[in-house]
């Protein structure tokens, strides 16, 4: 089976369950970036571990157990982790510790995190990759763009259904409507993946014509004309 296809286990968020299988090792999804198994401490979240030619970085964390640590350290310690937002912090205080990596998230949700290195307001830029702001999921949920790879990292700013982009319904959203708002902002981007925190199929090809369409299909912000 195509690995971009697969799924790691069965996730039920109604209640805040998370039922998932026996841990599985990450998986190459597409050149040098890496999915980690479904998070059970950050509501099923998926993180991923991208090896580029100078450095690694991570974004969101994955289940702090030896399987995860082993793989990070054969693969590429992390030089810092992104998190995507507020829900899905979990253990990355441990790896902080183990690795000595630095965490960034958004400066309105520093409070998740104890003593986070590095915050940002509306972007930040740093080897080779574009943090943005994009608020509605939460108000300070960020994605990540990674040019090299044309991917963009949504967490749960844009998951995924059947590999199709969507946003969470209202009930798992702090704005809904200015997260629609935000997701034409990571339209000014080239990128031809996304990569979502959530979704039974978390790689979404052709991305950018595929997000275009679901926003446009909102019919949120569309201009009049």
């Amino acid at each position: 089976m195509n690995p971009f296809e697969t799924n790691y286990g069965t996730l039920t968020r109604s209640g805040g369950a998370i039922d998932t299988k026996s841990p599985l090792p990450p998986k190459e999804l597409i050149p040098r970036v890496f999915a980690f198994p479904p998070n059970p401490d950050s509501f099923g979240g998926i993180s991923y571990l991208v090896k580029t030619q100078s450095n690694s970085f991570m974004v969101d964390v994955p289940e702090y157990i030896r399987q995860n640590i082993g793989f990070i350290e054969n693969t590429g310690i992390p030089e810092f982790v992104f998190l995507t937002h507020r829900d899905d912090v979990a253990d990355a205080d441990l790896f902080r510790r183990e690795f000595g990596t630095k965490l960034i998230i958004h400066q309105s949700e520093k409070y998740a995190v104890k003593s986070p290195d590095i915050t940002f307001q509306n972007s930040l830029k740093l080897n080779g990759v574009e943090i943005i702001h994009t608020p509605g999921h939460s108000p300070g949920s960020s994605c990540l763009y990674f040019p090299a790879g044309r991917v963009m990292f949504t967490g749960d700013h844009i998951t995924a259904d059947g590999g199709k982009p969507v946003a969470e319904d209202f009930s798992w959203t702090y704005d809904y409507e200015l997260q629609i708002l935000s997701g034409r902002k990571i339209l000014e981007y080239d990128f031809q993946f996304i990569l979502a925190g959530h979704g039974g199929r978390w790689l979404i090809r052709n991305a950018k014509e595929e997000l275009k369409k679901f926003i446009d299909g909102s019919g949120i912000g569309a201009k009049n004309g």
